[in-house]
């Protein structure tokens, strides 16, 4: 192997360059007497030394750093720079003498936009001079105080392929033959190394027997896009009372305290509900106070109407004030037995915390508890309005209680809401009533869990992507 040169060259060992790893002194160029045979012999080492250095490199940033740094010094340039190529528009990655790069900098975003307007003469796939205008004729600051009109673009480029990475050297005056000569055998071998380091892992072909394969699995998917399932969805659900009886507020009071607990079980006739009654209480022994004044005075005039025209004359006043004091006491009685609210049936107290009715004051019909039957429930599901199916009575429900996930029970539809209304955390919700399967115990009252709704068959492809075609009706309208 040998290293050719032009004339009057001489190769000169010179320091290593900044940032480069691993590398050994690299040589000057200079045109002043013929090289011996020793400094061929130093040029070869060393160019077989970077060479070697170019194919330890673990990274492109790697390759750039010690490219900049070799090219430049073997060149005699005043800098070099390593441009990446992406759609043919360069942009600077790395720079001479330095690891870091700001990108920034007014100089390298004008170097970018320079070479973007001004190409090398032979294109980016081709070493080629590159003519840099400079000067004080130049429109841009940056351009003015840039002293280096010479360049010279050496690409990467392995084969026949479009080169992806580059480097430019510049410097006051023309570069000589032979530096470019060594310094396009380095970037040659750069070109391989850039290659081999951006070279992604090939796709393996298919073989004749996996592609029919992977066809009839498309085929099949296809088809299986129009098998008709049924149409489900899922909804918040909780077990309530069937037809349970109302426990309201007969009058106006405080509730002193809930004597049945929740979820007891209660007899008819037992006291559910004790109000305060110190003010009924004081009124109906009021009441008979006055009604006991009342039929003393009718007594009193009877007796002396006998004898006094005048007495007679109020019999039929006194008469009518003791109706009246009857009738207030007999409405005091009543508002009193009613302060004490018992069990018209037997069934248990459905009520969520006994706590929140002790002191608080009600008004006449408010709902304090409901007495179901523990035997008599059904099922309550909250459909959300974009989950909305097309339910009819007799539809098939199964209920996920959480208490017992693993055993779904059975219920069909017994009746939808046709309006939906909001529902504190859920939104907008239509109401699916249902009734469980006689078979079997039926659940407690108050357990919750998850409906699964069933509805109409309908093909597997709009099943599976019924939400995308919704929105996109809503949205766009086809």
């Amino acid at each position: 192997m040998s290293i050719e040169a032009s004339p009057k060259t001489v190769i000169k060992i010179g320091s290593a360059a900044a940032g480069a790893p691993n590398q050994t002194p690299l040589p000057e160029i200079s045109g002043n007497a013929e090289p011996s045979q020793e400094e061929a012999v130093s040029a070869l080492r060393h160019l077989l030394s970077i060479e070697t250095d170019i194919r330890t490199c673990r990274s492109v940033d790697e390759l750039s750093v010690l490219l900049v740094n070799a090219i430049q010094k073997i060149m005699g340039a005043r800098s070099a720079y390593f441009l990446a190529l992406r759609s043919r528009r360069p942009r600077v990655m790395k720079v001479s003498g330095t690891t870091e790069l700001d990108h920034n900098a007014p100089t390298v975003r004008w170097l970018e936009k320079e070479l973007r307007r001004s190409p090398p003469s032979a294109g980016w796939d081709n070493p080629a001079p590159v003519s840099i205008k400079v000067g004080a004729e130049a429109l841009v600051e940056e351009a003015r105080v840039f002293p280096f009109p010479e360049g010279y673009w050496l690409p990467l480029k392995h084969l026949d392929g479009r080169p992806e990475f580059g480097v430019l050297v510049v410097g006051e005056h023309a570069f000589s033959e032979g530096a470019v000569t060594i310094a396009a055998r380095i970037a040659a071998t750069a070109a391989h190394a850039a290659t081999v380091l951006t070279l992604k892992t090939p796709r393996r072909t298919m073989g004749q027997l996996s592609r029919w394969l992977l066809y009839g699995l498309c085929l099949a998917a296809a088809a299986s896009m129009f098998y008709p399932v049924p149409m489900t969805a899922l909804a918040p659900m909780e077990v309530v009372p069937k037809n349970p009886f109302v426990v309201a507020a007969p009058i106006d009071g405080v509730v002193e305290t809930v004597v049945a607990a929740p979820n007891s079980a209660v007899k008819e006739g037992d006291l559910i509900v004790q109000y305060v009654d110190t003010v009924p209480r004081n009124q109906l022994q009021i009441a008979e106070q006055e009604v006991s004044v009342a039929a003393a005075k009718l007594r009193q005039l009877q007796q002396s109407s006998f004898v006094d025209e005048t007495a007679k004359r109020e019999l039929a006043q006194s008469r009518s004030e003791l109706s009246l004091k009857v009738a207030e006491r007999d409405f005091a009685k009543d508002t009193f037995e009613k302060s004490q609210i018992r069990a018209p049936r037997k069934g248990i107290a459905v009520y969520a915390d006994r706590k929140e009715w002790v002191g608080k004051p009600v008004v006449t019909g408010e709902r304090i508890l409901e007495i179901a039957d523990e035997n008599s429930v059904e099922l309550r599901a909250n459909l959300p309005v974009a989950e909305v199916l097309n339910l009819k009575a007799g539809g098939r429900i199964r209920a996920f209680l959480n208490g017992d996930p693993l055993n779904p029970l059975d219920a069909t539809v017994t009746s939808t809401s046709h309006q939906a209304r909001l529902v504190e955390g859920q939104g907008l919700v239509y109401l699916v009533n249902g009734e469980f399967a006689t078979d079997g115990i039926p659940p407690r009252p108050g357990v919750r869990g998850t409906a699964q709704l069933f509805s109409e068959k309908a093909p597997l492809g709009y099943y599976l992507f019924r939400r995308p075609l919704t929105w996109l009706r809503q949205k766009v309208g086809l």
